[in-house]
């Protein structure tokens, strides 16, 4: 059975609890559920979605496992949690007046996370070498003209500033500190005379990928820098 959780309002009009039981065949997607919910209660029909189109209502959001799945298709299939009946498939009246903007896709946070991912493999492996005083990093250093004696605590600090960006409270502090970070190499590289395109402006790719794949998996970063709207 399927959990369809309701807003007050139309937990009046139907005459429901908070929350109903519906039996929904395979595949399970907005699509069925709604059309269980409107056979199931027939003075719902028209309230959640329009009669001709079968647009979602401006002022109704769809929402499971935390995630809204307003602008998903609505034949996406619902998460395995709502399937089962552990997680319940929310209805909310959204506030008048609110955001109705599209958010980013499933697809489109998952390619974030993932070249997130990458970065972050990228800069601990980096930093790891850097703060164990491995060889190879010990001489790239010194051949930047750095002593020695400072590639552990460039590692350290590398280390630091890549925890911040992994964890997703403070990715966006993350994010400003390793772009501090790859300014510093672009300057280095700059000093030591290191051809522009292999060398000198890698740093600057590399943070270009690490603020794109954040710009796709934080909503709020999309919100301060709303390209394309």
């Amino acid at each position: 059975m399927i959990r369809v959780v309701l807003p007050a309002h139309l937990r009046n009009l139907a005459r429901s609890g908070g929350e109903v039981e519906l039996a929904v065949a395979d595949p399970v997607t907005q699509r069925t559920v709604l059309d269980a919910l409107e056979a199931a209660y027939p003075t719902l029909q028209g309230t959640v979605r329009d009669h001709v189109t079968q647009q979602r209502r401006p002022f109704v959001r769809f929402f499971a496992c935390g995630e809204d799945l307003s602008h998903d298709s609505p034949d996406t299939p619902l998460p395995p949690a709502i399937v089962s009946g552990q997680e319940p498939f929310l209805i909310v009246g959204a506030i008048a007046g609110g955001s109705d903007k599209p958010k980013a896709s499933r697809k489109s946070i998952l390619t974030g996370r993932i070249l997130s991912g990458l970065v972050i493999v990228f800069l601990l492996w980096d930093a790891g070498m850097k703060a164990m005083r491995a060889q190879v990093a010990v001489e790239g250093t010194i051949q930047l003209g750095f002593p020695a004696g400072t590639v552990a605590g460039i590692g350290l600090a590398l280390l630091f500033c890549t925890i911040l960006y992994a964890i997703p409270r403070t990715s966006v502090l993350g994010a400003i500190l390793l772009t501090g970070y790859m300014g510093g190499a672009v300057a280095v590289q700059v000093r030591v005379g290191n051809p522009w395109l292999g060398f000198t402006l890698f740093p600057v790719y590399f943070a270009v990928l690490l603020w794109g794949a954040l710009y796709l998996r934080n909503e709020k970063l999309r919100e301060l820098i709303p390209f394309g709207r």
